[in-house]
């Protein structure tokens, strides 16, 4: 028998990761950061860790933004130092949910991490032994990858049979007209000109909108199941009418 399920005891990591990549290896188009190329740096990112209820995964809290953590390169020894701040940060939370034992593993949330933030952390991982080969494997087999530039594909109309992941902007600009945010290439400068403050306040600001979005994305699903019951419950009120109707039909009324 399936143990019914402790919201309390599942943990969602909100999360947003910045890079730098030097001049000779941006590229034009598509995603320029590679953890295996030389003088490209991991610069950190932040978080929060939420357990899966209501108060919550709320994006009116007050404290919501005081909630959020961050490790970054310049607060830490050295790149490999700032990794293992995210591999204690992924383990403890895969510990956690292995622990209490219902079959529930971490919910790690972002836009756009999929393709990205992911497959930079295993990386990252292998480059400096915290895990083998076949160990990162099986770490990220303990994740559950809830990547919001996907879900978000159903909140907009779409004329063809082309599904694609929406970017961070049209995320936002969808759900919040007054959000926009710059390209994570305008990164590569404030690390070059030391402005640090101004990186880890855009990389805070982006997982408070994570966090918004997942609220908004959970918010319009409860209402399309709320609109999908009151269908339900008026075509079984005109079935019962119909039916009515054919029984007084045969008797005679």
């Amino acid at each position: 028998m399936q143990t019914r399920l402790d919201v309390t005891q599942t943990r969602i990591i909100f999360f947003d990761l910045e890079f730098y990549v030097p001049e000779k290896n941006r590229k034009e188009q598509g995603f320029s950061y590679n953890p295996w190329h030389k003088d490209s740096i991991f610069l950190g990112g932040s978080y929060v860790i939420s357990l899966g209820t209501r108060d919550q995964i709320n994006p009116l809290d007050d404290e919501l933004r005081k909630r959020i953590k961050s490790h970054w390169i310049w607060d830490s020894k050295n790149e490999k130092d700032l990794v293992s701040k995210f591999y204690k940060l992924f383990s403890s939370q895969i510990n956690s949910c292995l622990e209490f034992n219902q079959g529930i593993s971490p919910l790690v949330c972002g836009i756009g991490i999929q393709g990205s933030d992911i497959p930079v952390l295993l990386a990252l991982f292998r480059k400096y032994d915290y895990l083998s080969d076949q160990d990162a494997f099986v770490f990220e087999n303990y994740l559950r990858i809830l990547d919001l530039s996907v879900l978000g594909i159903s909140f907009f109309s779409n004329k063809t049979y082309f599904m694609y992941p929406k970017k961070k902007n049209e995320l936002l600009n969808k759900f919040f007209k007054d959000q926009v945010f710059e390209s994570g290439t305008s990164v590569w400068g404030s690390f070059e000109q030391k402005n640090y403050y101004e990186i880890s306040q855009r990389n805070l600001n982006e997982v408070f909108y994570t966090v918004r979005l997942y609220y908004e994305f959970k918010r319009k699903i409860m209402k399309l199941r709320e609109i999908e019951e009151q269908y339900k419950k008026a075509e079984k009120r005109k079935l019962k009418e119909l039916e009515s109707l054919q029984l007084n039909e045969e008797v005679g009324y």
